[in-house]
C-alpha cells in the first residue's frame, strides 16, 4: 500500500509549504526544489452537497481547520501576522512520487489563527463558498428626497419580474422634471415593460433600455413621469431587471494621445470647416461649424445590447451619439456631465462614437466614449456572478463558469426576482437561484464553485473491490422534502379588489391578485413518494410556466422508482478517489 502524505501551500505574506511528513519536490516539479515541512499534524476537510427535497443535514464544504506542531516555537511569529482569507491549497502525493503526480483535493479560505496549547498553532479556516455570507445590498445615498429611504437597503431586482410595486429614491421633488420616476433595480436595469394604475394599462412610452443620463425609467411627455403608490393610486410594474456591463470594449476610450492630430485609435471624418482635435490626454474637441464631422470606432459585437457612454465636458447645439452608421440619440448637454444610451447588435464590426450633422454648429469637449456589452442577470450564472463577485468578495477564477454556462443552456430557465429593498445576503440567493434549477451549488476540489443537478446512475467513476470495502450502509431516500408541485411566477405586489378599481380584463384581474402561480408534475411516483402531493409546493424563482413544469417533471421524473443512499467505508491507497 502506497503511504499518501497531504501537502498544504499557504499564500500568506509568504508562501509556506507544510506537510504530513517531510517532503521535498524535484528539480524538474514546479515549484522546483521546494521542502514541505512535516508540521502539519491534523487537517479536517469535508465536502457534501444537499437538495431542498432531501431534508437533511451534510449539505455545504468546509476546511474546518489545519493544525500544526510548534514544540519548537519555530512558528509563533504566525501569531502577529493577518491571516484573513490567505489562501490554502490542499494536494496529496504519494511517497517518493514527483509533485507533479499529486492531485489537488481542496481549498480553503484562512479565517483565523489560534494557539490551542503551547506546542500547536491551528489556522481555523472555511470554504470560499463560506464568504458568500455577507450582505451584497447597497444603501440609499442621504442625497436623496425621500429622506424615508435614506441610507436604507436598495431594492435588487433580478431577471423578469411580473409584478412590482416601485419604490421612488426621489419622491415629490419639489422642481417636479423628476418627480415620479421609478427606481425598481440597484443598478443600470433593461426596462419598465409595463405600468398599471388601479389595475389599468397606465405605459405612456415603452423603451427597450433607458436611454439619459440617468438609469431610471419611465418619464411621459410631460416630464412628471408615472405619480408613485398614493390612496388614489395603487401601481404594478412589469420589470426586466438588472444587466451587468461586460470589460470596456474601446481601445483608447479616454483619449490618452494623439496621432496626427487626431486621438489615437479613432478614426476621424471631417469636412467643410468642420475639425476634431486632440487637446492633451483625456480631451478631444469635435466642432461642426456647419459642415458634418464625426469621431468614430468600429468594435467587435455579437448577437445581444451594448452600452454607449459619452463623457461630456462641455458642449453646445446638437451632438448625435452613432453606432452602426445610424443615430442612437441627439442630445444638447452643456455639460459637464456623462450620457448614456444602448444599441442592439446582429453581430460583426460596429463602428461608435459621435458626430455633428452637417447645418449644425454644435460644438463638444470630451473626456472618453465607452462601450460596453450588456449581459442580462436573468439565469443561474448570471445570479452566481453577481452575488460573488459583482457584490461579494470572489473573483471569476472562484466560479466555475463553464459548469455554470451548461445547467444555463441544457435548461433555459429563466428566473424573476427582487429584494423588495430588504437585506441580501450572497449565499442565500445563490442557494435560492440553484434551487430553482434544481441543483445545488458545490465547492470542487479546485475551490471553485460549481452546480450539481441530481442525475441517473451513469458508469462508474471509481471501483472499489472486496478488500477495500470497509462498510457499507442503506438508507432509503424517503425525500421529505419532495413535492409534485412548484410555485413560479411570484407577484411581488398582490393587489386587492379595491386596487384595480380600473382593471377591466378579467385575466389581469385575476394575475394581480395572485400572489403565486402552481404547476404540478406529469410523472407518477412511485408509491414510496405518494405523500409528496400532499405537500407544500417547492419554492422558486422561475418566472415562465414552461420552465416551471420543465423543472418540477424532470425532478420527480426521478423519483418515478425507489431512490436510496449508500455510505461506503474504505481503505485506499493512491489518490484517485479524490479525484471523484
Amino acid at each position: 500500500m502506497s503511504r499518501l502524505i497531504l501537502l498544504a501551500t499557504i499564500a500568506g505574506t509568504t508562501t509556506r509549504y507544510l506537510a504530513t511528513e517531510q517532503y521535498c519536490t524535484r528539480n524538474a516539479d514546479t515549484p522546483a526544489n521546494t521542502l514541505f515541512d512535516g508540521r502539519l499534524i491534523d487537517a479536517v476537510y469535508e465536502r457534501a452537497v444537499s437538495y431542498q427535497h432531501w431534508d437533511r443535514a451534510g449539505g455545504g464544504q468546509s476546511v474546518s481547520y489545519l493544525e500544526f506542531i510548534n514544540t519548537d516555537g519555530e512558528l509563533d511569529s504566525w501569531l502577529t501576522e493577518s491571516w484573513r482569507d490567505v489562501r490554502i491549497t490542499l494536494r496529496v502525493v504519494a511517497a517518493g512520487s514527483s509533485y507533479a503526480s499529486s492531485t489537488q483535493v481542496g481549498v480553503a479560505v484562512c479565517d483565523r489563527i489560534e494557539a490551542p496549547s503551547n506546542n500547536r498553532i491551528r489556522l481555523v479556516c472555511r470554504s470560499v463558498f463560506e464568504r458568500l455570507e455577507k450582505t451584497i445590498t447597497t444603501n440609499y445615498p442621504d442625497s436623496i428626497t425621500n429622506e424615508t429611504l435614506r441610507a436604507r437597503p436598495k431594492p435588487i431586482t433580478l431577471g423578469h419580474v411580473r409584478w412590482l410595486d416601485p419604490l421612488n429614491p426621489r419622491l415629490n421633488v419639489p422642481a417636479g422634471a423628476t418627480r415620479g420616476v421609478h427606481d425598481v433595480a440597484d443598478g443600470p436595469f433593461l426596462a419598465v415593460s409595463e405600468v398599471r394604475s388601479r389595475g389599468a394599462l397606465a405605459t405612456e412610452r415603452q423603451d427597450t433600455l433607458p436611454t439619459g443620463t440617468e438609469y431610471f425609467q419611465i418619464q411621459d411627455s410631460d416630464g412628471y413621469g408615472y405619480l408613485f403608490r398614493s390612496q388614489d393610486y395603487r401601481h404594478a410594474v412589469d420589470v426586466l431587471g438588472q444587466v451587468r456591463l461586460d470589460t470596456q470594449a474601446l481601445t483608447h476610450s479616454d483619449f490618452p494621445s494623439d496621432s496626427g492630430g487626431d486621438p489615437a485609435g479613432w478614426t476621424v471624418s471631417e469636412s467643410g470647416g468642420s475639425t476634431v482635435t486632440w487637446n492633451s490626454a483625456g480631451s478631444v474637441t469635435i466642432d461642426g461649424a456647419a459642415s458634418a464631422v464625426s469621431l468614430l470606432q468600429a468594435m467587435s459585437t455579437t448577437a445581444g445590447y451594448y452600452r454607449v457612454e459619452v463623457d461630456v465636458t462641455s458642449g453646445t447645439g446638437v451632438l448625435q451619439i452613432m453606432a452602426g452608421g445610424s443615430v442612437i440619440r441627439s442630445v444638447e448637454v452643456p455639460g459637464p456631465n456623462t450620457v448614456s444610451f444602448w444599441f442592439s447588435s446582429a453581430g460583426g464590426s460596429v463602428s461608435v462614437g459621435v458626430s455633428i450633422d452637417a447645418g449644425a454648429t454644435a460644438n463638444y469637449t470630451l473626456s472618453a466614449i465607452r462601450a460596453y456589452r450588456v449581459y442580462r442577470i436573468n439565469a443561474l450564472t448570471e445570479i452566481v456572478r453577481f452575488a460573488g463577485v459583482t457584490r461579494g468578495s470572489l473573483s471569476t477564477g472562484d466560479l466555475d463558469l463553464t459548469a455554470l454556462a451548461a445547467v444555463d443552456s441544457g435548461t433555459g430557465y429563466i428566473v424573476g426576482w427582487t429584494s423588495l429593498g430588504g437585506e441580501v445576503r450572497g449565499i442565500d440567493l445563490v442557494n435560492l437561484a440553484a434551487r430553482s434549477y434544481g441543483a445545488s451549488i458545490f465547492q470542487n476540489a479546485s475551490g471553485q464553485l460549481v452546480p450539481v443537478q441530481l442525475a441517473a446512475p451513469a458508469s462508474p467513476s471509481f471501483t472499489l473491490d472486496e478488500f477495500q470495502i470497509k462498510e457499507i450502509s442503506y438508507e432509503d431516500d424517503l425525500a421529505p422534502g419532495l413535492s409534485t408541485r412548484i410555485n413560479y411566477g411570484r407577484n411581488y405586489a398582490p393587489h386587492t379588489s379595491d386596487d384595480m378599481t380600473l382593471a377591466t380584463d378579467p385575466a389581469i384581474r385575476a394575475e394581480l391578485a395572485s400572489e403565486v402561480k402552481t404547476v404540478a408534475t406529469t410523472a407518477t411516483l412511485h408509491a414510496m413518494y405518494a405523500t409528496a402531493a400532499e405537500r407544500d409546493a417547492l419554492e422558486s424563482i422561475l418566472s415562465e410556466l414552461t420552465d416551471a413544469q420543465s423543472e418540477i417533471d424532470r425532478l420527480c421524473g426521478l423519483y418515478t422508482q425507489v431512490r436510496a443512499f449508500y455510505t461506503v467505508k474504505a481503505f485506499v491507497e493512491d489518490v484517485t478517489p479524490h479525484t471523484i
